[in-house]
């Protein structure tokens, strides 16, 4: 997922109109994404609007739909120019796309990219992901807005979680075997979506007194956070960097 974003957003508009000829009108698809895997869906959504029809809801476990500070660090704000001269790292261009603000981001959410397209669940660690940053309150790159009323339910586990177990340190990939993701993704699945914590309130106590979904045990949980380990290499062997974001396409320029 290092390479542009565009790419990899045709990939999964293809995917959601290959597997729902796959399964026919009378089955549901659901949609789960983490990280930059949710950006490319709204792309996908924004430009594509013949997917979202297909698609009953979109689950977001550690999105940036408004890119990452943390990116514009890595790559020392490439393609910026201070006295004619260009400054910055090479970076992987996702990296450049997902720089906060970038091209990419500005352009998704002035062609409203940031709201909704089907009812959708968004998950996020604060102060805690290593990745995508700000990730706390109203200005999480997470959250993600309701102006189509298609509902949304967003989800700050520390917030929800409190000073349990389950409010405690997770990061970018952790977050994927925290148990109140694990509940309300079941939730959502079971029920339509978007999760709803209402429906579950009664167990949220006894859920977030767990470090980790049912099922799971340190090996995975410790193995699931090592997923940024292997991100980390694979971004530095990137072997196609640039220090400009790649262009926007035609259809979104």
């Amino acid at each position: 997922m290092l390479n542009d974003v565009q790419s990899n957003a045709e990939y999964i508009a293809y995917a959601i109109s290959y597997v729902k000829a796959l399964i026919g009108d009378g089955r549901e698809l659901n949609v789960i994404g983490w990280s930059q895997g949710n950006l490319a869906t709204q792309w996908v959504f924004t430009y594509w609007p013949s997917t979202s029809p297909k698609v009953r809801q979109l689950i977001s476990v550690s999105p940036d739909f408004h890119g990452t500070a943390l990116a514009n660090g890595l790559c020392l704000n490439a393609g910026n120019l201070t006295n004619g001269i260009e400054e910055g790292l090479p970076c992987a261009p996702s990296v450049l796309q997902q720089e906060y603000n970038s091209n990419l981001i500005s352009t998704l959410r002035a062609a409203g990219g940031g709201d909704a397209y089907v009812p959708t669940t968004s998950f996020w660690s604060s102060l805690f992901d290593e990745i995508v940053q700000p990730q706390i309150g109203l200005t999480a790159s997470a959250r993600i807005g309701n102006a189509r009323r298609k509902g949304v339910t967003n989800v700050e586990v520390q917030t929800v979680c409190g000073l349990s177990p389950g409010g405690g340190f997770y990061g970018h990939a952790s977050l994927l075997s925290h148990p109140l993701v694990a509940a309300l993704t079941l939730d959502a699945l079971k029920n339509g979506g978007p999760a709803s914590l209402g429906r579950i309130a009664s167990d949220i106590r006894d859920i977030c007194k767990n470090v980790l979904a049912p099922g799971l045990d340190g090996a995975d949980g410790a193995q699931t956070a090592g997923a940024i380990v292997l991100a980390g290499v694979r971004l530095i062997a990137y072997p196609s960097k640039l220090k400009e974001e790649p262009a926007l396409r035609a259809y979104a320029a």
